[in-house]
């Protein structure tokens, strides 16, 4: 009896792991693709954005000209793959319809973590980009 109790105590934990295992997180896993939640921070209000990621277009909007007052003009979600990734944003100012086009591009690796949060911000026509494993904190 001693040690059918034993070997129930054991296999529970097992058992409990092998049921935890989804096929989905086992199909992200072996894509090598991560989950990342882009924030556009600052600097691109009253703007037209398109945001690419590895040559992809992720996002495309007009954001508004008016500053949040907590957390970031706008958020979105995709999957990136690990190691290093080009992002490629160009805009134009919404108020003027006669106003050239801008672009820069920029590169950042994601590494072995879960999920990504990547922070992106504009200063002076060049894109900033903070990776963070843990979200962002906004008061």
């Amino acid at each position: 009896m001693n040690r059918l109790l034993t070997r129930a105590v054991f296999l529970l934990p097992v058992l409990a792991f092998a049921l935890g295992c989804n096929e989905e997180s086992q199909i992200a896993d072996n894509t090598g693709l991560v989950a990342t939640q882009a924030h556009l921070q600052y600097g691109f209000e009253g703007r037209s954005i398109a945001i690419e990621f590895n040559g992809t277009k992720c996002f495309d909007a007009r954001l508004s000209d008016s500053v949040p007052l907590s957390g970031p003009l706008a958020i979105f979600e995709t999957r990136l793959p690990r190691g290093t990734n080009k992002l490629k944003a160009s805009w134009k100012l919404v108020s003027d319809p006669l106003a050239s086009s801008h672009q820069d591009s920029t590169s950042f690796v994601l590494g072995n973590e879960d999920k990504y949060f990547l922070g992106i911000g504009l200063v002076n026509d060049s894109l900033r980009v903070t990776i963070s494993n843990s979200g962002f904190l906004y008061i």
